[in-house]
């Protein structure tokens, strides 16, 4: 498995490094993206002020609780842990007028921060990767239609104790056809605004409830 997440981190980094070179539909301070006929690139980037690093980082770890701030995502189910850390996992999808569908990926956590001071949560999808075969399979269902990602990874680089920048980045094989591309940008911004929003409450959640207590 070493192998196998080396490979996934240098997929990540090469597809930073690319992201310039594509022909963006999207492209301003916050997001970036990149549509192709059976693909897209999602690059999403924003600063977090006066957060609480600590909840950010179990969140992002608890593939189950995927549901509760994903956008569209009505099921996460953890199928195999190797560590605290390293799980293979399926999430599912229900977006409105597309047939529901599923993701089966392993996920695990690069700690880089006494080099670059950053974490990556980083997911790739186990679909034929030979050492997964049988950790898996038998949880697969043949009813929703099956997607493909390389990569979803959510960076924290981190600024001071309470200060972080939060990156997402999603290449997803998404096996949908849409004409205006337009309205890909527009479905994308909206979506990526929703899972920003949604972690930023979680994370600040139980100080705001804690607030209301001392305010009270």
């Amino acid at each position: 498995r070493i192998y196998f997440e080396d490979q996934t981190i240098n997929y990540y980094s090469e597809e930073l490094n690319e992201l310039t070179e594509y022909t963006l539909i999207s492209n301003d301070p916050v997001t970036n993206c990149v549509y192709y006929e059976d693909e897209v690139k999602i690059h999403v980037t924003s600063e977090f002020d006066n957060c609480n690093l600590i909840k950010l980082i179990s969140l992002l770890n608890n593939k189950q609780g995927f549901s509760k701030w994903f956008p569209f995502i009505s099921k996460s189910k953890n199928l195999k842990s190797f560590s605290k850390t390293k799980s293979i996992y399926f999430i599912e999808s229900e977006i409105p007028i597309i047939q529901d569908r599923e993701l089966y990926l392993f996920g695990f956590i690069s700690n880089q921060i006494l080099n670059k001071g950053k974490i990556l949560f980083i997911n790739r999808s186990v679909d034929n990767v030979d050492i997964f075969k049988n950790d898996y399979k038998e949880n697969i269902s043949l009813d929703n239609e099956r997607l493909f990602s390389p990569s979803i990874v959510f960076e924290i680089t981190i600024k001071s104790e309470n200060c972080f920048v939060l990156t997402m980045f999603v290449d997803l094989f998404h096996k949908l056809k849409f004409n205006d591309i337009q309205l890909v940008e527009i479905i994308i911004k909206q979506i990526s605004k929703k899972i920003f929003s949604a972690i930023y409450d979680q994370i600040n959640l139980e100080t705001s409830k804690n607030k209301k207590i001392n305010d009270d």
